[in-house]
């Protein structure tokens, strides 16, 4: 059973998850984070990739990496 996608952020909302993989980057859109790292999202309304920020830097993050 899958969970329902989160709601999208409104605006000046953040979210915050942490990272349950290490994710390597092949865009230079995407952010690179580590298992373990806070990810700061601003915006989940692409069910897919969400814009956020992770050690000071802004990209797009794989919305299944985050809990």
């Amino acid at each position: 059973m899958s969970k329902p996608p989160p709601k999208p952020a409104k605006p000046g909302q953040v979210k915050v998850f942490r990272a349950m993989f290490t994710f390597d980057p092949r865009t230079p859109d995407e952010l690179y984070f580590e298992e373990g790292d806070i990810l700061y999202i601003s915006d989940t309304s692409d069910s897919n990739w969400w814009k956020g920020t992770c050690r000071g830097r802004n990209g797009l993050i794989p919305s299944n990496y985050g809990e």
